[in-house]
């Protein structure tokens, strides 16, 4: 691509369109990087998370039997937990007036 472009300059009537696309193309591969850059590191964060929860669903404690299944139920309520306290109607009712009134 980057031979592509610099085989198009010289066709470029001006100096203030060559000198743009020169900057233009740079500028998207910055973009292109900086938005590879943050996939990665929430790629990064999603492999931590599920390495451990792995390790608390395989962990065990005392003498009690592994129980993968309470294990995941557990996990799983504690974190829909949040988003339930959210939704009731009070609540939910009062955010939405915070909401109009900013």
């Amino acid at each position: 691509m980057t031979v592509a472009v610099v085989e198009v300059l010289p066709l470029l009537p001006n100096l203030v369109a060559q000198s743009a696309t020169a900057v233009v193309f740079p500028l998207f591969g910055s973009l292109v990087a900086a938005a590879a850059s943050v996939s990665k590191a929430r790629c990064e964060v999603d492999a931590e998370a599920a390495t451990a929860a792995a390790n608390e669903l395989s962990s065990v404690d005392g003498d009690e039997p592994i129980n993968p299944i309470g294990s995941t139920v557990e996990l799983t309520r504690l974190a829909v937990r949040p988003i339930l306290s959210n939704l009731r109607p009070r609540k939910l009712w009062r955010n939405i007036r915070r909401k109009k009134q900013d």
